[in-house]
């Protein structure tokens, strides 16, 4: 009974959606029982998270572990990048940095499988992840790994399930004896306009409650996927910004190092970029191949888990406006088959909800 969809569906049913945010777009695997039947009761919001000495201590020294064996299962090699050398300093090499005592928030870019492990790889230090990509955690062996690493679960389709996450972070750091990763963003970022998409506010919040710093991470994963380039940049410090100042500030700040990584590494050319094609046909492109790279893939919300503020005027929702005028008369009409028209392309060109 046990090992049955039922089971699960019932047993876990008041911290889930449906069966979906399980196991995604696949069916269950060998290790789905074991580890819903082990690790479930983390999807519980209530559930009070274990910060025992003892059992972080362990944490710790797996993680060890973690660090030196973790390298061999990267999909690619990892290249600590000199951060002198990318903006043009001459001198002594930047590569690793000065870390406060207390806990930080190391917070990285999201956008291709192995970027959770690139980035336990990077910080060094022991850190909680909070860990939003459910099948993955309870469909392949990641969720083994990243127990004995140390998790916070959160189910992304089910409010309480988020809303814990920011109280459970808070209380992590608040222990004083291990550090956090965030993947602020919330899924991968599948837009090929921008360089980070709108970060989700939890960050800013727990960091604003524990006055802990941020250390940011950024990687760049190269066209040919074969080497993953990461910058550790030193630590920043939020205090005294607005939400919307200390948001922008961690998104740019990532940023620019992933642009000035794109401009060492990147294509040089448009042509080779498009070989032939149009942009979006190369686009789609490369997000299938991206999306088939996951484990476990769950189209349900990496179709809607992206964070859209909503004091923020997206152009296709103008045009939505406009198209949906039904007084349609001979002032109006041209505009309003004009944003029609609009609506469908910007449809077909916001890659991030359609992979």
């Amino acid at each position: 009974m046990k090992n049955s969809i039922e089971y699960i569906e019932k047993k876990y049913g008041d911290y889930i959606i449906n069966i979906h945010d399980l196991i995604g777009d696949d069916d269950p695997s060998k290790l789905f029982y074991f580890l819903m039947n082990h690790f479930g009761y983390l999807l519980n919001p209530e559930d009070e998270l274990d910060l025992k000495d003892n059992r972080i201590a362990i944490r710790k020294r797996i993680h060890i572990l973690i660090d030196k064996l973790g390298p061999l299962f990267l999909s690619s090699r990892q290249v600590i990048e000199d951060k002198n050398e990318l903006i043009g300093l001459q001198g002594e090499k930047r590569t690793t940095i000065q870390l406060p005592n207390e806990p930080v928030i190391f917070a990285a870019n999201h956008g291709f499988k192995d970027d959770v492990l690139a980035t336990v790889l990077a910080a060094k230090r022991h850190a909680y992840i909070l860990f939003g990509s459910v099948p993955q955690f309870y469909n392949t062996f990641d969720g083994i790994t990243a127990y004995a690493n140390g998790v916070i679960m959160g189910n992304r389709k089910f409010k309480p399930s988020r809303n814990s996450t920011v109280l459970k972070s808070i209380k992590l750091l608040e222990k004083g004896t291990t550090d956090l990763i965030i993947f602020p963003e919330g899924v991968w970022n599948k837009s090929p306009n921008l360089l980070m998409i709108d970060l989700w506010p939890g960050i800013y919040r727990i960091a604003s409650k524990t006055k802990s710093k941020i250390v940011p991470i950024c990687h760049y994963l190269d066209e040919n996927n074969n080497v993953i380039h990461t910058v550790i940049d030193e630590p920043i410090s939020i205090e005294g910004m607005s939400e919307q100042e200390g948001l922008s500030y961690i998104r740019d700040t990532i940023s620019s190092w992933y642009y000035l990584m794109m401009e060492k590494y990147g294509k040089s050319t448009r042509e080779e970029i498009l070989q032939g094609k149009s942009f979006s046909e190369r686009w789609e492109e490369e997000l299938i191949k991206r999306v088939a790279t996951a484990d476990r893939y769950d189209s349900e919300i990496e179709l809607s888990a992206d964070f859209r503020p909503k004091d923020k005027v997206r152009e296709e929702d103008v045009f939505a406006s406009i198209a949906s005028i039904d007084n349609v008369n001979a002032l109006n009409v041209s505009d309003v088959i004009n944003a029609k028209e609009r609506v469908k392309v910007k449809k077909r060109e916001d890659f991030q909800r359609r992979f």
